[in-house]
């Protein structure tokens, strides 16, 4: 009795160490089963989805399909004359098994794996966020608009070809191509006979061959799948066989078609491009922008090649790549560069040539230290209304009016965001009545009208990125919003769907350096130069200020400079300055700083030999005077109150043109009264032989004390 306990022990302990020791596999996104090769021993597979174990089993007459969900599990069989699809859709949590003969699906059977999940958490497809890591199996490559991979194989296909992958767009843009099955003679000539693109929401394949005359015609176009550009992950699985015969299924999706079979025997397919449209020879095709995973090519996981030493790849695939980024990163493309705060682009905005105008799905990474300047803006020609986005004291602020009511967005209140770092920006309408802007992947929502939301289409016919230009059109009515642009960099703009190309723009006006986004810390700004002072700058050095005409210096024109002191020990002093040579000018600019408590004083006398010119400048009794002759009897003599004897130090500039004078304190512009004496009389005179600057008392008739800096 005691041995026949041991002999039972022994049979437990070698059904237990039996399971421990068959090693399952992660199920990947889709599995196909051949059908029964006699040549071949009968397999048994193992694979894991969550907490369950699918083990298939294929023999003379079935695949034997058994998944086991904790305690229970569940039994399928297919006969083994027909190959077996096996997909999992993780977004309904179920596995879908189908039979496929030579004319397609026979039939498709459907189990939950919902109890796989229990206990743990269960990430769905189609969540906004995804980790960027991705798993340990994954690998995530990001594509930018110039980003593509070309696999070339070492000989010719063999058929069936199996293509599975996972994807998402950047921005909800409307259409890019991800994929191409080809006939590459050589890295730049190609011939494209499957063509794999994602197009307003929906996956298309285009199937061409050559015709009797070498020309690349249409056979067939079929689309499947629905709002795949709309930001998540999505499935893309496709096959063809020699036959003709082809499957297409994207997310819940399923296609299937046929072409004929001469149209496939025709075809030498020796490659797969991945992103790449250059080569493709006509506009129609545009890029893919977004991210893939998980590409598997003839049961091939291709992007790992990516990032294993070439020594150590063995592959049957040649591998040429440019311009993309291993791992889930921000997708860089179409930088700018917007210099001053007068700068702008104008796009047209004509409904005919964007399906997907009105919208409103916008997409852009900015970086910047202005806190406040307008991004983008939108109007509504002949009405009241207008959509804006733009930077106030820091902060992103989306604001609306579409004549049913203001409404405005704006991003966290307590980030600054004019921190010189990028940031990603969304603009999404969900439904008819909310608009989510999303900031660094923080979400914000307003609601509207519905009226109001679809009143949005008539904002055309001009699209304004970076700033607005000064006319009477522009309304920012209670946006908070100033008139200044965008001072900074802008990237990777995608509005309506529609990726932003700055080659086809309306207009540019003002500085805007393309491609590329400039030392921030190089740019000149309005704060970069204080009291007015002229910010200078070029490629290798970094902002220098110009504080000739402003009574300052130092490197932002912000200190004080060294002046004279008059009136010292109650003496009268005055300064001459004598030219070498006489100076003809038609236009002066005076510029000096000066600190008095006097309400008297004379402060500078330009004059020519035998008085044929002067213009003068001083203080009486609180007010400033300045008189210009041009060689006749009585000087024209203008005035104002400028409240500049009060000790402190002010900043006076004079500038005269031909006989017009103004008068500036502070950087302020004062307005003058009298003076109009030489303006009908101006074509006669001539502005001859300055020689001569008198400063401080230069009629030597009375005292002043204070200083006066240049």
């Amino acid at each position: 009795m005691q041995n026949n306990h041991i002999v039972f022990i022994l049979v437990l302990i070698f059904i237990f160490y039996d399971q421990s020791i068959q090693l399952c596999q992660k199920f990947s996104n889709h599995l196909i089963i051949s059908t029964i090769n006699k040549t071949i021993p009968i397999s048994k597979r193992c694979y894991t989805i969550g907490q369950c174990h699918l083990t298939v089993t294929t023999s003379d007459y079935h695949h034997h399909i058994k998944l086991k969900q904790n305690n229970d599990s569940s039994q399928l069989f297919f006969s083994s004359k027909f190959k077996l699809l096996i997909n999992y859709d993780s977004h309904n949590t179920q596995m879908l098994f189908s039979s496929i003969s030579t004319n397609g699906i026979i039939n498709t059977t459907n189990i939950s794996t919902k109890n796989c999940y229990i206990g743990k958490e269960f990430v769905k497809r189609n969540t906004r966020q995804y980790n960027r890591s991705g798993s340990t199996s994954s690998i995530i490559i990001t594509f930018n608009s110039s980003s593509f991979i070309d696999y070339r194989h070492k000989t010719i296909l063999n058929y069936p070809l199996r293509l599975s992958v996972r994807f998402r767009t950047l921005g909800r843009i409307s259409n890019g191509v991800l994929f191409s099955l080809i006939y590459g003679k050589s890295i730049s000539s190609i011939i494209p006979f499957i063509i794999i693109e994602h197009t307003n929401g929906k996956i298309e394949i285009t199937i061409l061959r050559l015709d009797e005359r070498k020309v690349l015609s249409n056979v067939t176009s079929i689309q499947c799948g629905k709002n795949v550009n709309n930001d998540n992950w999505h499935k893309l699985y496709f096959e063809i066989d020699l036959n003709g015969i082809f499957k297409i299924v994207v997310d819940d999706d399923i296609r299937t078609s046929q072409i004929p079979t001469y149209v496939v025997s025709s075809w030498n397919i020796n490659a797969l491009l991945v992103g790449d449209t250059r080569r493709l020879n006509t506009d129609i095709f545009q890029p893919f922008i977004g991210y893939m995973s998980d590409l598997i090519f003839n049961d091939e996981y291709l992007f790992k090649n990516l990032i294993t030493r070439k020594q150590d790849i063995q592959s049957l695939f040649h591998i040429y790549s440019q311009h993309i980024i291993v791992g889930y990163r921000i997708a860089f493309f179409n930088l700018i560069t917007i210099e001053t705060q007068t700068s702008h682009i104008a796009f047209s905005e004509r409904e005919s040539q964007n399906k997907n105008h009105g919208k409103l799905d916008i997409y852009f990474l900015f970086r910047s230290y202005v806190p406040d300047g307008i991004i983008l803006y939108r109007y509504a020609q002949g009405l009241n209304e207008y959509f804006a986005i733009g930077l106030r004291a820091g902060i992103l602020t989306l604001f609306m009016d579409f004549g049913f009511g203001k409404r405005q967005i704006v991003s966290d209140e307590s980030t600054k965001l004019a921190d010189g770092k990028w940031h990603e920006v969304r603009v999404t309408r969900i439904g008819t009545d909310k608009i989510e802007l999303v900031v660094d992947n923080r979400v914000n929502r307003s609601t509207l009208s519905a009226n109001g939301i679809r009143n949005a289409v008539s904002l055309q016919p001009v699209l304004y990125i970076g700033g607005i230009p000064n006319n009477n059109l522009i309304n920012l009515t209670d946006s908070g919003l100033n008139s200044y642009g965008f001072q900074g960099c802008l990237s990777s703009f995608i509005v309506d769907g529609r990726l932003l190309d700055y080659q086809t723009a309306l207009a540019l006006h003002g500085k805007v350096n393309m491609n590329v986004c400039s030392d921030l810390n190089k740019l000149c700004y309005d704060f970069t130069c204080i009291h007015s002072g002229i910010c200078i700058t070029n490629d290798n050095d970094g902002p220098k200020c110009d504080c000739m005409e402003t009574a300052y210096i130092g490197e932002r024109c912000d200190k004080l400079p060294n002046g004279f002191y008059f009136g010292k020990r109650n003496l009268i002093g005055s300064l001459e300055y004598v030219m070498a040579q006489t100076r003809q000018t038609e236009h002066d600019i005076i510029t000096f700083g000066l600190q008095t408590y006097s309400i008297s004083a004379q402060i500078f006398r330009l004059e020519s030999d035998l008085n044929l010119y002067s213009l003068e400048y001083e203080i009486v009794r609180g007010r400033s005077y300045i008189k210009l002759n041009l060689g006749e009897k009585q000087s024209d003599i203008y005035s104002a109150i400028t409240h500049i004897t009060d000790g402190i130090y002010h900043a006076i500039k004079i500038i005269r043109k031909f006989s017009i004078i103004e008068l500036y304190v502070d950087g302020i512009r004062i307005k003058l009264e009298g003076g109009n004496k030489y303006l009908n009389q101006l074509e006669s005179k001539s502005f001859l032989a300055q020689r001569r600057l008198r400063i401080g008392n230069f009629k030597n008739i009375s005292q002043w004390n204070g200083i006066i800096a240049a």
